[in-house]
């Protein structure tokens, strides 16, 4: 087994606090692979009781975020090593108490998994990496229940929202839906889905999905999620338009703008927006954010307008638009 070295840093910096940032690094060196690394940041996240966390995959990795706290964490797989960065945002308070209080979370660890039992149901017991299209012939038409075992782990792809693409994994899947807890497994029920054009990455219960947007053979769930199903947000940057949800009328989506808006990118209309406004700066027009601490933000995607006015809100000025098929309106 090869060493994997594991740097932290965290730095805290708030303009409207104060002017000189406040910053606090550390760094340690950690043996462990890339689910763990994750799953002990999930651990820290909860045993500092940090409320809506966003999970997405990066290139190489997962990364975690909490606006509320304005702390990000990532475990980045390089040659050799894992990577954890922590960023807390604490303006002019010293973050040197909560980084300490994040390494100790996080070295501590997660408790170590019960060894529980296989969970009842119907169907047969499949592994956390199984992905539909392995599990059953491709004309066999369903539905098809399986149990999805204790002590699951990420790291298995996961295509979609609700509708996932065949080659998804099912328990995973599974848990992004709300169906199960990736402790205890469970069981499930899987039907077959028409074939789709476009499946939305969100993240969601700890699983970030990935987007894809070709004519892809699909399934779904056939229970409802859990009540308690923790639904977070989609993470978005101040250049994402709502183009890519074009033909979703009706739909809604929740994203997670970040700190520290972007310059220069443009808005059209006053409410409804045109899908090629920027999403984040639109949602600063509305007052629903601010361009320095980001948040959460709901959009619906809306009908035919037949022209977008101008204005000049939260010191954000959008732009006059023509006549276009569709737009998107903000809702609690």
């Amino acid at each position: 087994m090869f060493a994997r070295s594991i740097a932290v840093l965290l730095f805290a910096a708030t303009p409207l606090l104060a002017d000189v940032p406040r910053v606090a690094t550390t760094s340690s060196s950690e043996k462990m692979p890339l689910d763990e690394c994750m799953t002990r940041v999930v651990g820290a996240l909860h045993a500092r009781a940090y409320p809506d966390n966003t999970f997405a995959r990066t290139k190489d990795g997962w990364t975690a975020r909490n606006d509320h706290y304005s702390a990000t964490l990532e475990c980045t797989a390089g040659k050799d090593a894992t990577l954890l960065a922590v960023i807390v945002a604490a303006g002019d308070i010293d973050p040197s108490p909560e980084r300490d209080a994040l390494l100790q979370a996080f070295h501590v660890g997660a408790p170590k998994p019960l060894v529980l039992p296989t969970p009842a149901g119907k169907g047969r017991v499949i592994s956390w990496t199984d992905t539909f299209d392995k599990l059953e012939d491709p004309k066999a038409p369903g539905p098809f229940d399986y149990i999805c075992p204790p002590n699951g782990k990420l790291g298995a792809p996961v295509y979609g929202t609700f509708t996932y693409t065949i080659n998804s994994a099912v328990c995973l899947a599974a848990v992004h839906t709300g169906l199960i807890l990736m402790a205890n497994g469970g069981p499930v029920t899987v039907a077959r889905a028409p074939q789709q054009n476009f499946f939305p990455m969100t993240a969601r219960n700890s699983v970030s999905s990935t987007f894809v947007d070709k004519p892809t053979d699909a399934f779904i769930f056939t229970s409802r999620p859990m009540p308690e199903a923790d639904i977070d947000r989609m993470p978005i940057s101040f250049i994402t338009t709502a183009t890519d949800f074009r033909g979703r009328k009706g739909e809604r989506f929740l994203f997670g703008c970040p700190m520290k808006a972007a310059t220069d990118v443009p808005v059209y209309g006053s409410g409804p927006y045109t899908l090629d406004s920027s999403i984040c700066m639109a949602a600063v027009h509305a007052g629903l954010i601010t361009k320095s601490g980001g948040g959460s933000v709901n959009i619906e995607i809306r009908g035919p307008e037949k022209s977008f006015a101008a204005s000049e809100k939260n010191g954000v000025t959008t732009k006059e638009h023509g006549p276009e098929n569709e737009s998107f309106v903000f809702i609690p």
